[in-house]
């Protein structure tokens, strides 16, 4: 198993988190489904788990804390899959707090 390249920002959509995973080999259809993995998804209140089968290799990035200026809605959080790219949104509980300290220390992604 391994854990993809990743990065966050809170620009790409107000009121959510983006964590960018790079997932080497992900194709995807016209309407934007993956073509040759098999995606799970889980989402909690102060955590989130992704795992991609993909061409022969499973990738997984999770993350739970304690200590972080907000809480997922995690009925709201979602993602987007892109060639190469799955996109993760979690939305934010309070979409008026930045994230900007957590994210320049990797501590969401």
């Amino acid at each position: 198993m391994e854990e993809p390249d990743s990065s966050c920002d809170e620009n790409t959509k107000s009121g959510y988190v983006r964590v960018r995973l790079g997932i080497p080999g992900l194709q995807v259809s016209s309407n934007k489904v993956a073509t040759n993995a098999e995606i799970t998804k889980e989402f909690g209140k102060r955590s989130y788990r992704i795992r991609v089968d993909c061409g022969g290799t499973t990738y997984e990035k999770a993350k739970a804390w304690d200590e972080v200026p907000f809480d997922i809605v995690p009925e709201q959080s979602f993602i987007e899959v892109a060639r190469n790219f799955i996109h993760v949104f979690l939305k934010k509980q309070n979409p008026g707090k930045s994230c900007a300290q957590y994210m320049s220390n990797h501590d969401l992604d």
